[in-house]
């Protein structure tokens, strides 16, 4: 009987990896998930709304970065790029011909770039 139940976890090692790595090759990412989507493509996919949807998601998670950036102690360049954005002339549309101007780069980068001219960093 020992030597039946010492196979028992070798058995058990090899189901488990054999259902892993069945797993794992049904779980490969697309080569959607495999690139940056440019500029360009963000004009041409998204409507006004997602446009938005899309940009205030970039913008809310620079607020966060640099907030955790200056080390969770005050929000003075949180605070920045919210007024920047939310309270901004024709911000939106400034950002959308940026999109136009700089299509072959990414919209975080070029939304970012303009964070750091509104609110360099300290």
């Amino acid at each position: 009987m020992q030597g039946r139940s010492a196979f028992r976890p070798i058995c058990f090692v090899k189901s488990y990896f054999a259902a892993l790595l069945v797993a794992l090759t049904f779980a490969q990412p697309s080569p959607a998930f495999a690139y940056s989507m440019e500029a360009r493509e963000a004009l041409r996919l998204m409507d006004r709304d997602e446009f938005i949807a899309y940009t205030t998601g970039i913008i809310e998670g620079l607020i966060y970065a640099r907030y955790v950036h200056d080390g969770r102690v005050g929000d003075k360049g949180a605070r920045c790029i919210a007024i920047w954005f939310y309270r901004g002339d024709n911000v939106l549309e400034t950002i959308r011909l940026a999109f136009h101007k700089f299509n072959d780069h990414t919209p975080r980068s070029i939304v970012g770039a303009m964070v750091e001219t509104a609110c360099p960093l300290n």
